[in-house]
């Protein structure tokens, strides 16, 4: 394993073709490889590298959607070469995988960011997409950005935007980015931080215009939060939040609704881990009457179902943007 906190991507598109994505040794440090069927996942296509940059010291964090007419949209961050300027600079790069399996050109989308946050993208129906992530700033301030833009008009991507303005300056990388998801035009992020607070905590932002602006964050968790959180929608259009939770002195994978409008539900358990490396990251897709999550318990990949509360009051808009 490279990197314990980089997982492999797959994705299959509308028309049935596929693509995943890892993690591989480039003999300078690491880089990501890729590769494509047009059969759902059947006869792929040789490896190939998924960035033009074979110098680099550190590639990694994908994240992958499929696009509407065909190929794949993918965002990662990868750091510089070593031995030269910038060598501990890392940046956030976007490309699109053609219909074929080949390449377009690559598209910078933030010249500095966090080295080893995960990153996560949506895409809507209008073929734009948002890409979150951890920035990182000259003085060290890693708040949670987004970017937004149509991948096949790489100039129409904007500038990089803040979902919080917190100012946060950890030691070193957390290792917790930011989850989106979306349901219709509505779209909602999860973020961790603990500045300006005396614990750590999970705070959502949302937006009912597609991610083209995000409004004040709303606080989903705080004493006991860890992170390592995802987000995914509940058939009625209810955000879901799953995360790393310290009870006591136990360490569970917790879950809670999180409506449109007024405060998140309980916290509900999920699975009781060790609270170390080893529990990774858990990953929630919608079920037809709810969230099953996937993460490791003892190193072993383990499934849950969760059923949450749910009234009229609580659904959304599911018109598509």
């Amino acid at each position: 394993m490279v990197n314990w906190a980089d997982n492999p991507r797959f994705v299959i598109g509308k028309d049935g073709s596929s693509m995943i994505t890892w993690l591989e040794s480039n003999g300078h440090g690491y880089g990501v490889k890729y590769a494509f069927s047009r059969e759902g996942g059947s006869a792929l296509t040789e490896p190939r590298w998924l960035h033009q940059d074979q110098l680099g010291a550190e590639h990694g964090f994908v994240s992958l959607v499929a696009l509407a007419d065909g190929g794949f949209f993918a965002a990662w961050l990868q750091g510089g070469a070593f031995g030269e300027a910038g060598a501990y600079q890392t940046s956030l790069i976007g490309v699109v995988i053609k219909e074929d399996g080949t390449l377009a050109d690559e598209k910078v989308l933030d010249e500095l960011v966090c080295d080893c946050c995960d990153t996560d993208t949506e895409i809507f129906n209008s073929g734009n997409v948002v890409v979150t992530y951890r920035d990182r700033n000259t003085d060290e301030v890693r708040d949670t950005y987004f970017v937004r833009g149509n991948p096949l008009q790489p100039d129409s991507f904007t500038a990089p935007m803040p979902l919080a303005v917190e100012g946060w300056k950890p030691a070193g990388c957390p290792v917790n980015g930011p989850a989106i998801a979306s349901y219709g035009r509505h779209t909602s992020v999860v973020l961790f931080s603990d500045k300006k607070w005396e614990v750590a905590r999970l705070q959502i932002v949302q937006s009912k215009g597609g991610g083209k602006k995000f409004g004040l964050p709303t606080v989903v968790s705080a004493k006991g939060t860890i992170g390592r959180a995802d987000i995914a929608y509940l058939p009625a259009g209810i955000a879901a939040v799953a995360w790393l939770h310290k009870i006591d002195d136990e360490v569970w994978w917790v879950a809670k609704a999180v409506p449109r409008k007024g405060m998140p539900g309980p916290r509900m358990k999920i699975a009781k881990v060790k609270g170390t490396r080893a529990d990774g990251f858990i990953s929630l897709v919608a079920g037809d009457d709810g969230i099953i999550a996937c993460y490791t318990d003892g190193g072993k990949l383990s499934f849950s179902s969760i059923k949450f509360e749910q009234t009229a009051t609580d659904a959304v808009d599911g018109q598509t943007e």
